[in-house]
């Protein structure tokens, strides 16, 4: 579907969606609890509903509300199963240890560029302890029951092995430990996994290079709430920063998601910023260039990197070479839409340096399917008008995006 959006000013009072960050963590952990659980918040993103099919194929029963899902635990867990993650790597980092936690053998396919990404990094840990994979790559294939114990991780590439450990070694009997320097880590995405798994029973506790997790853990909630989306909330605040005044309510601003940082950025960058308790508004002001390490805030890159091409001077993103493992390389993908705005950048070593100034389309954008990109050009097109050739890629992680966008006073043509 092809969108022409025209410049505006976004203004207005809007939420976004639940965090499917939080969410994907939260069904697996209804799906292994004791009782029903009542889970609160609005979102039907691809990679949510590839979480609830995958749980569903399992056993459990999910009822879909206006306002969320009822899920009733898995009973009886199957000894062989085929199951899918869809397009989503923290689907396939967290379901995979725990399928083996409980015994089960699993043919796991995926799809789109997860198909294509690299999984060493949780083979190697779930084959030292008890796990064995008859094949490596998609679809994989792998059986034996996961044990409990030392876990020693030093593959720092991704964090959401050892969210998927900590989320699947409270199952076992004996009590484990694992090992890592954790700041070298998304540890942001530690943190939300943390923050699901207490809220669900398990006992976990944290030092500074160690996670140590008692087993038997006993899961269940009758009811949680699951927090609203900062990554996606960023981008709102992103267009209100450039072109208007956006209010975001509904957020944690103590959240343990790490995209909030994008408040403090913007305000460096010289938006006009004012919070309360739970909301957030980013109004227009001239933009200053920043120089800043994005190392554990990777998603709002892409916003964050539309907000320094309208900056006048010269902004450098540091320490953003994971990008490139991400539904497209953003890296690439970012400065050709960079360059479709008129914008020059760099990159070398990690680190994207970006010429900000005016604005100018030099054509039309050929999307990737990656709705970050999506999103982020919709920002810019507040400013200086854009045509995006295909935006189905938004409903990965937020299919309300462009109703939200209109409601705020984008000007869009479909």
């Amino acid at each position: 579907m092809r969108v022409n959006i025209s410049p505006s000013s976004l203004v207005g009072t809007t939420d976004v969606i639940a965090s499917k960050s939080y969410y994907i963590r939260a069904l697996i952990l209804a799906s292994l609890s004791k009782a029903p659980v009542r889970l609160f918040g609005r979102n039907r993103s691809d990679d949510v509903l590839a979480a609830v099919e995958a749980i569903e194929t399992l056993g459990a029963q999910v009822e879909a509300l206006p306002d969320g899902y009822v899920v009733t635990p898995v009973r009886g867990w199957p000894e062989r199963i085929k199951i899918s993650v869809g397009e989503s790597a923290t689907l396939l980092r967290i379901l995979t240890p725990v399928l083996a936690a409980k015994g089960v053998s699993a043919e796991m396919s995926a799809e789109g560029s997860l198909a294509k990404r690299p999984v060493y990094s949780l083979i190697k840990p779930l084959t030292e302890h008890g796990v064995e994979f008859g094949r490596k790559t998609f679809p994989l294939d792998f059986s034996g029951m996961l044990s409990s114990g030392r876990y020693a991780l030093t593959d720092t590439t991704t964090s959401g092995v050892i969210s998927g450990l900590i989320t699947a070694l409270p199952l076992l009997s004996g009590d484990s430990v694992i090992a890592a320097d954790l700041e070298s880590f998304n540890k942001g995405y530690i943190d939300v996994t943390l923050d699901a798994a207490h809220a669900f029973g398990a006992e976990i506790k944290v030092a500074k290079n160690t996670v140590i997790i008692a087993g038997n853990a006993d899961y269940g909630v009758s009811g949680y709430a699951v927090e609203n989306d900062w990554s996606n909330a960023a981008v709102l605040l992103v267009a209100g920063a450039l072109s208007g005044a956006v209010t975001v309510t509904g957020m944690n601003i103590t959240s343990a998601q790490y995209d909030r940082r994008i408040v403090e950025l913007l305000s460096e960058m010289g938006a006009k910023i004012s919070m309360t308790e739970n909301a957030v508004t980013a109004e227009k002001k001239v933009l200053r260039p920043i120089v800043c390490d994005m190392g554990k805030n990777l998603d709002i890159v892409p916003a964050l990197a539309v907000a320094c091409a309208a900056a006048e001077g010269k902004s450098i993103l540091k320490n953003i070479q994971r990008l490139a493992l991400k539904e497209s390389d953003r890296i690439v993908e970012i400065q050709r839409l960079l360059a479709t705005l008129s914008v020059k950048t760099d990159y070398a070593d990690g680190n994207m340096t970006i010429y900000g100034g005016e604005l100018r389309p030099a054509g039309d954008y050929s999307a990737p399917r990656d709705h970050r990109l999506i999103m982020a050009a919709a920002a810019a097109g507040t400013v200086c008008g854009i045509s995006i050739d295909d935006i189905t890629g938004i409903d990965k992680s937020y299919p309300e995006f462009f109703e939200t966008y209109k409601g705020l006073g984008g000007k869009i043509l479909c």
